[in-house]
C-alpha cells in the first residue's frame, strides 16, 4: 500500500475543500495549461480525480493514472456517478504506456513529483511523460517550493518540516489540528531541472498567484506572506 492508500479518504475530502488547492494549485495549473478545449490531457498522479474532472469540464479528453489503488477506486466511483468520459488507470510512470498508446497534447502533475523516492524515479516521471507527449507538447506541474522558509510553522492549513532527511507535510483542519500527514523527498530546483533535461525537456519555473476569490473568501490575513514565501511553485516543461 502507498501512503495515499492509507490516508485516501481524508486526503480526498481535503482535495475538494483545501484553500491552497482550491485557490492556488488548481487555478494556477489551469492557467499554465491554457485552452483545454479538444485537447488530450494526461493527469500524472491524478489521485481521486478532482483536477481531472476540472479539466474535463473545460473540454479536455482526460486520462489519469495513479499508483494508489484506493485513490483510483474513488476516482472511478465519481466517474460512474457523474460521467465525464475520463479514463483512469492504476499505474506508475514505468508502465503507463502499456495502458494507453495515444500521444497527449498536454500532461499535468499536481503535487506528485515530490513523492518520487529519489532522483532516478523523478527522472522516470519526466522521461515517461516525454514519451507519451506529442512533439511540441507541454508538461505542467505544481510542486513543493524547495526555497520555502517557514519550516515547522503553521501557515495556510499546513506545517512543513524536515525530519530524518525527508520532508513531511501535516495537513491541518480549520482549527489548525492535524488531519493527516505525508512525507516526500527533499528535492532541490536543480534536481528538477536536471531530471527534466535528462528526460528530454526544457523547463521554466513559474511563480503561483492566489485567486482573488480566495482572498475575498478567506481574507488577507489567511494568505499573509504566501506570495513572499511560496510553499508551492509551478513549472512548464516543453518537448
Amino acid at each position: 500500500m502507498t501512503q495515499y492508500d492509507l490516508i485516501s479518504e481524508d486526503y480526498s475530502e481535503l482535495a475538494n475543500v483545501d484553500p491552497s488547492k482550491q485557490f492556488v494549485q488548481y487555478p494556477e495549473a489551469l492557467r499554465l495549461l491554457g485552452d483545454l478545449e479538444g485537447k488530450l490531457v494526461l493527469d500524472v498522479g491524478c489521485g481521486c480525480g478532482t483536477f481531472s474532472r476540472m479539466m474535463a469540464r473545460r473540454g479536455a479528453e482526460v486520462v489519469g493514472y495513479d499508483i494508489s489503488e484506493e485513490q483510483i477506486k474513488l476516482a472511478i466511483e465519481e466517474e460512474n456517478k457523474n460521467p465525464l468520459g475520463i479514463k483512469y488507470y492504476v499505474a506508475k510512470p514505468s508502465n503507463m504506456s502499456i495502458f494507453y498508446k495515444k500521444r497527449f497534447d498536454l500532461a499535468v502533475a499536481n503535487l506528485v513529483l515530490l513523492y518520487a523516492k529519489d532522483n532516478k524515479e523523478l527522472e522516470r516521471f519526466f522521461s515517461s511523460t516525454f514519451k507519451l507527449l506529442r512533439d511540441g507538447g507541454r508538461f505542467v506541474a505544481i510542486t513543493f517550493n524547495p526555497d520555502y522558509k517557514r519550516l515547522g510553522i503553521p501557515a495556510h492549513n499546513r506545517i512543513f518540516s524536515e525530519e530524518n532527511g525527508k520532508m513531511k507535510v501535516y495537513f491541518l483542519n480549520e482549527k489548525e489540528k492535524i488531519r493527516c500527514s505525508a512525507h516526500f523527498t527533499k528535492f532541490t530546483k536543480k534536481d528538477y531541472e536536471n531530471s527534466a533535461i535528462n528526460g528530454g525537456f526544457s523547463l521554466g519555473w513559474k511563480n503561483l498567484r492566489i485567486a482573488q476569490e480566495g482572498i475575498k473568501k478567506l481574507g488577507v490575513q489567511f494568505w499573509k506572506s504566501y506570495e513572499k514565501d511560496r510553499p508551492y511553485i509551478g513549472f512548464v516543461a516543453k518537448k
